[in-house]
């Protein structure tokens, strides 16, 4: 978790507003929250590197006296740097980059304090960052928003199918956050921030920190969004179901959490409201090929969205506890019932077991194989 200069600043960053992130991160107590790392992205680099020592300094116009100067500034708030390259020759802002010189870059970037390196695929061969016709872009880190449908619905159906490929200490990068940026609605932001926390992107921050709204503070600010993202169970979200509309689709997707407990997004991604059915036995359909019967049990639930304020400053107000945000007067078992969706819209639940029920995780050993052997033709 942290911040990016890419997506505000692009290559018109300096010293100046890499410290001045950092200085807003300790100022919005960000780092309470797990934002410690400040990111410094594509540009900083010199236009050559050291005749003799082969190391890159960085562009003396931008970072007078290098980085290391810089580095030391984060580290005194208490935050870690990161620094970025490419594996090309040139990077995807057409600077040098590391190909041929990955040992000579990478201690020089250890002796200046940075704790990890941001490493893009930039320059290999020719036909690897070749647009498409739809949007700018084809591979996951390199979309920059330009757009709900361009973004965050086209990430989001790439990383679908990439959930049992990411696990602790090796994630999905779905790429910077945009909440805040370029007029995404308080909808759309919601779904942003809501799927990259599922889905365990690392949250990376890309707004403006200094001039942030507080409709961007409660969404980034939200702890129980973030402790999805953060579970130490480290499984991520899968995608249960897509069901296509005339004007877009609905997405269901689930992950599990510590302690038995779950979270539940149902997503509109489409050009009018929804209403979508979230059935326990679409959101335990795994857990049942398993042999873990858990559709039947009592479930309470938790809008994660229910009740914020999002004209306030959480930092500044009551943090809004689980029980304001508790769905219903009673458990709910069989389903969660019919929710309404907004056009480019979510609902984010966590469901924690509220007692044995008729299905209590009775274990179905009889026939076991058999639903294995269905599961694996099964195609979602």
């Amino acid at each position: 978790m942290g911040w990016n200069t890419w997506n505000t600043f692009a290559c018109n960053i300096s010293k100046h507003t890499i410290l001045s992130a950092a200085r807003a991160i300790k100022a919005e107590n960000l780092d309470k929250y797990g934002y410690n790392y400040v990111i410094i992205d594509d540009c900083w680099q010199a236009d050559r590197c050291d005749p003799e020592t082969k190391v890159l300094p960085a562009n003396p116009d931008k970072s007078p006296g290098g980085l290391k100067k810089v580095v030391d500034e984060i580290k005194s708030l208490g935050l870690k740097a990161r620094i970025y390259s490419s594996a090309g020759i040139m990077t995807c802002g057409h600077h040098i980059g590391s190909l041929g010189y990955e040992d000579v870059d990478a201690k020089a970037w250890s002796d200046d304090g940075f704790e990890y390196l941001k490493y893009d695929n930039c320059d290999i061969y020719p036909s690897f960052n070749k647009d498409d016709d739809r949007c700018p872009c084809t591979d996951i880190t390199m979309c920059d928003l330009q757009g709900f449908h361009c973004s965050i619905a086209k990430i989001l159906d790439f990383a679908a199918g990439l959930g049992q490929k990411a696990y602790p200490g090796a994630w999905n990068d779905l790429d910077m956050l945009e909440v805040g940026n370029r007029g995404l609605s308080l909808d759309e932001s919601l779904v942003h921030f809501s799927m990259w926390a599922m889905v365990k992107s690392p949250l990376i921050l890309g707004n403006g920190l200094t001039k942030m709204t507080n409709q961007t503070r409660a969404i980034i600010k939200n702890k129980h969004v973030i402790d999805i993202s953060q579970d130490p169970k480290g499984s991520p979200a899968v995608r249960l179901w897509k069901k296509q509309h005339n004007d877009g689709n609905t997405q269901l997707w689930k992950i599990a959490l510590i302690n038995g407990t779950y979270a539940v997004a149902a997503i509109n991604v489409s050009e009018s409201e929804k209403k979508m059915e979230i059935s326990m036995d679409d959101v335990f359909f795994d857990e049942y090929l398993e042999g873990e019967d858990l559709k039947d049990d009592a479930w309470n639930a938790y809008g994660l969205w229910k009740g914020v304020d999002f004209s306030k400053d959480p930092c500044k107000e009551e943090e809004v506890g689980m029980e304001q945000m508790k769905v219903g007067g009673r458990p709910f078992k069989g389903s969660l019932g019919e929710v309404t969706v907004a056009k480019h819209g979510n609902k984010l639940f966590k469901l924690t077991p509220a007692g044995s029920g008729s299905g209590s995780s009775q274990q179905r050993r009889s026939g076991r194989m058999v639903w294995i052997r269905l599961r694996e033709n099964l195609q979602r």
